[in-house]
């Protein structure tokens, strides 16, 4: 009986494997792979626009940071 105990190896209980019913080929695993491969594909197109999102950020950085070290300062009082 399948998913019955067994009294094996000495009286102790064990479970025994349950036989498989049927042979059908599972349909809802089908869409489960599917959904599987298109979240791998958005993860990798995340880390590709991250990836590219740090570069232009970093860019942007350093070159407002050039620019507000060689621009003249024309905002400060004149001394007295």
């Amino acid at each position: 009986m399948p998913g019955a105990r067994s009294t094996r190896s000495g009286g102790n209980m064990a479970l025994a494997r349950p036989r498989a019913t049927s042979r059908r080929p599972v349909w809802w695993l089908e869409g489960i792979t599917s959904d599987v491969k298109r979240l791998k594909e958005l993860e990798q197109e995340n880390s590709c626009l991250k990836r590219m999102y740090a570069d232009l950020s970093l860019e942007n950085t350093a070159t407002d940071l050039l620019h507000n070290l060689t621009a003249p300062r024309l905002c400060c009082k004149p001394p007295r």
